[in-house]
């Protein structure tokens, strides 16, 4: 006969970020308010751009659930922010078999629907052609990099939970909003074990799911406190724009 503890489980420890792939919202938060913070404090172009630029990759992460080496992989050929769907424009970024991860059974191939805030951002920092996402160095334009976005995610003053999580975290609102197991999937690229016939990563119901997703990935950055609006209007957009023009590379010119 099987023998069964008695005795209560010891309680687990205190995790003062949540789990290493749901993160406490207000762990988010903080990595969210510090950038915005550095953007806000920029005095330089380059450095603005640079800083706008993790600014970006951290919304990647958070509110369309790309992976680290899909961010870093991203070419701007990936993104388009002017396709039309049914007499819609629909931004979004296509993810081929080649720049995702695959696992045993399939590749995490899929089409990611971009929320306003990813589709104003990508458009004031991506480049028209090559890798999407640069930052700027005293030798010029250098592509983003694994090493270079973990130096600068290093120099924030808060705790940077691991890249991971923005996905977790989004799939967990997703969930607690009401969306389908299946059609949550098919916007992350995300296995679930024992279901792989039915995981292939594209939705059946693109007319509603791509809009639920882009509401819900919006509403999930304001529960972190963001405000594209506000964000705007504190960004002297022009003269960014100018200088961009000015520093631009002859094959990379600025969308």
């Amino acid at each position: 006969m099987i023998q069964f503890p008695t005795a209560a489980p010891a309680p687990l420890p205190d995790l003062w970020i949540g789990s290493a792939y749901r993160v406490r919202d207000e762990v988010e938060r903080q990595v969210l308010d510090a950038l915005v913070h550095r953007v806000r404090a920029a005095r330089a172009p380059g450095e603005l751009h640079n800083v706008l630029t993790i600014l970006t990759v951290w919304v990647l992460r958070t509110a369309a659930a790309l992976r680290q080496c899909e961010v870093i992989g991203l070419m701007s050929v990936q993104i388009d922010r002017e396709v039309c769907w049914r007499g819609q424009r629909r931004p979004w970024i296509t993810l081929g078999d080649g720049d995702t991860k695959p696992n045993w059974f399939t590749v995490a191939a899929r089409i990611v629907p971009l929320c306003p805030t990813l589709d104003w951002l990508l458009g004031i920092v991506m480049f028209a052609d090559g890798p999407a996402l640069r930052l700027w160095t005293e030798a010029g334009w250098a592509p983003l990099t694994a090493k270079s976005l973990k130096q600068a995610l290093a120099e924030l003053p808060v705790t940077v939970p691991r890249g991971h999580s923005g996905r977790q975290n989004l799939r967990s609102f997703l969930a607690e909003a009401g969306l389908e197991f299946d059609r949550t999937n098919a916007a992350l690229g995300h296995q679930a074990q024992g279901r792989e016939a039915w995981n292939i990563y594209r939705t059946a119901q693109p007319d509603q799911d791509w809009p639920t997703f882009v509401v819900l990935a919006e509403q999930y950055l304001e529960s972190l406190g963001w405000s594209l609006t506000s964000f705007k209007e504190s960004l002297d957009v022009e003269e960014y724009s100018h200088w961009r023009q000015s520093v631009r590379d002859p094959d990379s010119a600025h969308q």
